[in-house]
């Protein structure tokens, strides 16, 4: 069952509907109400409402969620959930995993870097109206309660900090969307004249290699094919640059799978491009709202084809079907690309957040701070670069 923590909470005779429409608030008059548990299924409620309103990530999805602790089997003990409710209504829900590295306990988020924004779900509104004082009396509530050395949330909009007394933040890259209300308007204001031509030849030079065909697959259709095909061509992308593959595991794979098939609140929904029938490259997404966000995409090894620039060539096709499918918001995930650059005009910074508690958690901290800082010189430095991907390339190989 879920423990409580209460802030003033308010005689129910003079209980309030929500909160004033302009001005902060005072939590010696207004009831907060926190709620603690190791069971997503009693946050439920509070979750779905907030989640009604909008999510920045997959990874703040209540099925996510839940389907994500089911197919990795994490015990109770190590999930940890926190619902705050103001006023009788939801303002805030958290889910995060409890782990432990080298002595020190910590509560990050689950999906870690599967998905581009990990952070806790906030009606951002109510939040805006109560004074900083109320934030940090709420977050101090929950931290003492979660009695870990430190809370990681991951990458969080960095419009959202100020929800978030007490963190600190490392500068992280961009979360890059795509916003238009038609295909019209995204191809007047992304494509250049120049741009257009350029798609429009390689567009000719991958139908001469055959017959090229571009379908789309919602998550009610069978997609086990499609899927296979993504995994084992970013699979050997990954071992071309000599990085880890994430989607390697099996319970990885089984997760995607499952989720893909949802219908709830998210749906699976796959683009893939064919040539001669066999598939050149391929998009993974989920869909929530009118908002769909890509966590995987791919396109054949097979350097033949590069004159075609299948991976240019699907996003031309997708970006034809989505509009007319009541998308308005395409989230292409975090981390600059061509394919980002080109499509792309919604730019959101990210910071990397983190919420220490105790002094091994403020240690923690500073220790993992410095990684940004020794990543940003070797990248700048180019016989260190070199040298890290040599090293990268080989440490892949020896696994």
């Amino acid at each position: 069952m879920a423990a409580y923590d209460t802030v003033q909470l308010l005689p129910r005779d003079i209980a309030v509907d929500g909160l004033p429409e302009t001005g902060a608030t005072d939590l010696d008059r207004i009831g907060v109400r926190i709620a603690f548990t190791d069971s997503l299924k009693e946050v439920e409620t509070v979750w779905r409402v907030l989640e009604a309103k909008g999510i920045d990530s997959p990874g703040q999805s209540y099925d996510f969620i839940r389907i994500w602790t089911e197919t990795f089997d994490i015990p109770r003990q190590n999930q940890a959930y926190v619902a705050v409710e103001i006023a009788g209504r939801p303002l805030l829900v958290l889910g995060l995993e409890r782990r432990r590295r080298h002595g020190v306990e910590i509560l990050t988020p689950f999906a870690g870097s599967h998905v581009g924004v990990n952070a806790p779900l906030i009606d951002r509104d109510r939040m805006a109206l109560l004074s900083d004082e109320d934030r940090r009396v709420i977050w101090s509530r929950i931290r003492s309660a979660l009695g870990a050395d430190i809370l990681r949330f991951g990458r969080v909009l960095k419009s959202d900090l100020a929800s978030l007394p007490g963190a600190s933040a490392l500068p992280s890259d961009c979360l890059f969307r795509t916003e238009f209300t038609s295909w019209q308007a995204c191809d007047s204001q992304q494509r250049t004249r120049s741009r257009r031509k350029h798609d429009k030849q390689q567009g000719q030079k991958l139908s001469a290699m055959g017959d090229v065909t571009y379908e789309d697959i919602p998550g009610t259709s069978d997609a086990s094919a499609a899927i296979d095909v993504l995994f084992a061509d970013r699979a050997a992308r990954f071992a071309e640059q000599g990085i880890r593959d994430p989607f390697a595991p099996p319970a990885v794979r089984a997760f995607y799978r499952t989720v893909f098939r949802e219908r709830d609140t998210l749906r699976g929904h796959m683009q893939v491009l064919r040539l001669n029938g066999a598939i050149v490259a391929a998009r993974y997404n989920l869909i929530a709202g009118n908002r769909m966000f890509c966590l995987i995409s791919s396109k054949s090894p097979d350097r033949t084809l590069q004159p075609g620039s299948p991976g240019k060539q699907i996003l031309v096709h997708v970006m034809q079907s989505i509009f007319e499918q009541g998308i308005t918001s395409f989230d292409m995930g975090a981390g600059l690309t061509d394919e980002k650059r080109h499509w792309c005009n919604v730019e959101l910074p990210l910071v990397e957040a983190m919420m220490p508690v105790t002094p091994k958690g403020r240690l923690y901290a500073a220790l993992v701070g410095t990684i940004p800082t020794l990543k940003a010189r070797i990248k700048g430095n180019e016989k260190l670069f070199a040298l890290a991907k040599a090293f990268r390339a080989r440490l892949a190989g020896a696994r």
